[in-house]
């Protein structure tokens, strides 16, 4: 069974990537993330982070999608799994607790 990264690894190396939308929501205290890119093809694709902490993010749109997304599980930090970073561009970081891809049109 392939994990989410591997998911998110196959889609960095099939294609190139650009921000298209961020959207940010809150939600009796839990922060959720969405980054919306399209490729180069057309394709739509949305990262969806969900339970975000310490988010930093400089730009919404516009950037090649090349966040480093590890997974730090094993660390044993409660209600965090993933630390998403931007090293190329330093655009984006935060942890969150959940990480999912849905890909196709998000208004489909």
């Amino acid at each position: 069974m392939r994990s989410v990264l591997d998911e998110y690894d196959e889609l960095l190396r099939d294609t190139s990537w650009h921000m298209s939308r961020v959207v940010i929501t809150e939600d009796d205290g839990r922060v959720s993330l969405r980054v919306e890119a399209t490729s180069t093809e057309s394709e739509r694709v949305a990262l969806c982070f969900d339970g975000v902490v310490e988010l930093a993010f400089r730009q919404e749109s516009g950037f090649p999608l090349d966040l480093q997304i590890i997974d730090m599980g094993d660390a044993g930090w409660e209600g965090v799994t993933f630390k998403v970073t931007d090293p190329e561009h330093g655009i984006a970081s935060f942890w969150c607790a959940e990480f999912r891809i849905e890909v196709g049109n998000p208004d489909e």
